[in-house]
């Protein structure tokens, strides 16, 4: 008696790698909208230090930059250690809200990517 359902497993694996492209989708598109205000404003020093400023400018981790300010539009209280908890005042409401969305969602997408990948692999290796 097989215990896992392999097709079932790897559709989930698919909805979820599919779930998490949409994520990077949301991310590519908050890059361009991300207002000019928050970058000016708390991109550069004390908040950063100048290695960091010339990583996160450019491409590809000029998305990740974008995503560090997502999870602190959405959650202020994670930019404490940084001093950048006020960033929410400055950014529209709805950009805070999506912020929230995605990072819940991405790091559920990415959760349920890993568990399952995990599982498909013990599941070969008993097999």
């Amino acid at each position: 008696m097989q215990i896992i359902n392999m097709s079932l497993v790897f559709e989930s694996m698919l909805f979820s790698f599919c779930w998490l492209f949409f994520n990077f989708v949301i991310i590519f598109i908050v890059h361009f909208l991300m207002p000019k205000d928050i970058l000016e404003t708390y991109f550069k020093k004390p908040y950063f230090k100048s290695s960091e400023i010339i990583t996160f400018t450019g491409f590809p981790f000029g998305y990740v930059r974008t995503l560090m300010f997502m999870r602190i539009l959405g959650f202020p209280i994670s930019g404490k250690k940084r001093g950048l908890e006020k960033v929410f005042e400055i950014s529209p409401v709805w950009l805070c809200n999506l912020s929230k969305y995605v990072i819940f969602s991405f790091l559920a997408s990415f959760s349920l990517w890993l568990l399952l990948m995990a599982i498909a692999g013990v599941h070969m290796m008993l097999n």
